[in-house]
């Protein structure tokens, strides 16, 4: 009986430093992927800068005469032809709820890459590209940030000032 009881002492504690080890292996991960830094594509609307993560950029591109398709929403200004590939184009502008303004010399469409599919989007300045680690990306719904969540990632903390990190998956 008590040979029984000392495994199941021993099972016990070889479990609890088991599981100690773990904690801390998660614990070192998640500061590691807090540290880790992904770049972004930053770019203005209006007043305010924008960003999406710059591995899902394809290319940036001057403003170029649009094929517009009839029925479309608003946002969608038609369809370019980018070396012989078809891409959709949405201002963002007006995809975001802002209010339209005329296109300037800075004023670029920016064509993103989501597996086969492209689209560009109309921004109107691109201003860099930044590293931002994920510790200083707060999520739209700790903010209760409820307006366009179906496109913005996260509100990034950079020095003393804030980008609103944008999903680049669906524009259209």
């Amino acid at each position: 009986m008590t040979f029984r009881k000392e495994a199941c002492i021993v099972t016990v504690i070889y479990d609890l430093t088991e599981r100690k080890r773990a904690e801390e292996e998660i614990r070192r991960l998640n500061e590691r992927l807090n540290l880790k830094e992904n770049k972004y594509l930053i770019f203005m609307l209006e007043d305010t800068e924008y960003g999406i993560e710059l591995l899902k950029v394809r290319e940036i591109v001057t403003m170029m005469p649009m094929t517009p398709v009839p029925n479309m929403p608003s946002h969608i200004k038609g369809l370019i032809n980018l070396r012989g590939r078809v891409i959709p184009v949405t201002d963002l502008r007006l995809r975001l709820g802002l209010k339209a303004a005329a296109y300037t010399d800075q004023t670029c469409i920016v064509i993103t890459e989501m597996g086969r599919s492209m689209s560009g989007i109309i921004v109107d300045a691109v201003t860099g590209v930044c590293g931002i680690r994920a510790k200083d990306i707060e999520s739209p719904q700790t903010l209760d940030f409820l307006a366009a969540s179906d496109v913005v990632f996260g509100i990034a903390k950079v020095e003393n000032h804030i980008k609103i990190l944008l999903k680049s998956n669906d524009w259209i």
